[in-house]
């Protein structure tokens, strides 16, 4: 049972595509790995960034179900906003109960 996990999400990966750009890197494309996951998107604070084009940075915290398959630079998508995963995803208290995550959404400004 997932008491508390009150929102739904999807996990993206990056998955390269077989093809190269105009520089020879691999092209990569977003691959969903999971949908309607159970999770909790908490949040956590933000801070504009002094740059012209006036980008918010918003830090969150998010819980999912313990095994849920996620990794670093995963993208978790609440709603219409992406949250990258910034590290590996931590055991909650070590007790395989759920896992923590530690996400950051980037907004244009305006």
């Amino acid at each position: 049972m997932n008491v508390g996990l009150v929102h739904r999400v999807a996990i993206l990966r990056d998955s390269p595509t077989g093809g190269e750009d105009e520089w020879g890197l691999p092209l990569e494309a977003l691959e969903t790995v999971a949908t309607n996951v159970p999770a909790l998107v908490q949040d956590r604070g933000s801070r504009e960034q002094p740059r012209p084009s006036g980008v918010e940075i918003v830090d969150a915290l998010i819980f999912l179900p313990w095994g849920t398959n996620v990794r670093a630079d995963d993208l978790i998508v609440y709603g219409p906003q992406p949250y990258r995963v910034i590290g590996n995803p931590q055991d909650a208290g070590g007790a395989a109960h759920h896992i923590e995550i530690a996400g950051r959404k980037v907004n244009p400004g305006g």
